[in-house]
């Protein structure tokens, strides 16, 4: 996306170039030239993959700009300060994009098959093992 577009910050597939939302709520802003969306609409620094959400976590748990600069050595600290800005300037949608994505993680997370036990993966790996004939 460029500089401008609009951009529903709901975290859904594309359709039609805009990404559609989970819910009825309809959550817009317009992303700057600094910050860039995937297909699947996760909001990152540009030319970094490190997430929006990554950045204001830190700064809403009392980073300073330079202490986020320190946990992500690649950012620098100007892109830092045009988050933090950013997220000043749109709070209520940058909220709601934040609780929207962790929402969509949480979901993943319960759909996500449990590993199977240590023993289970021991008794299949040794079940493989005596199938494989010995070398001569």
């Amino acid at each position: 996306m460029t500089h401008g577009d609009r951009l529903n910050v709901q975290m859904n597939p594309l359709k039609d170039g805009i990404i559609t939302p989970v819910s009825r709520k309809d959550i817009r802003m317009h992303l700057p030239e600094f910050l860039s969306t995937d297909d699947a609409g996760f909001i990152h620094a540009k030319g970094h993959r490190i997430g929006l959400h990554h950045v204001l976590r830190l700064y809403n748990e009392g980073y300073s700009p330079e202490m986020i600069a320190a946990q992500y050595p690649s950012l620098p600290l100007a892109l830092v300060h045009k988050i933090i800005a950013f997220y000043l300037e749109n709070g209520a949608a940058v909220d709601a994009y934040i609780a929207e994505h962790d929402r969509e993680i949480q979901n993943q997370i319960a759909g996500a098959r449990p590993a199977p036990p240590i023993a289970d993966l021991r008794s299949r790996l040794e079940s493989r093992r005596s199938h494989i004939p010995a070398e001569r």
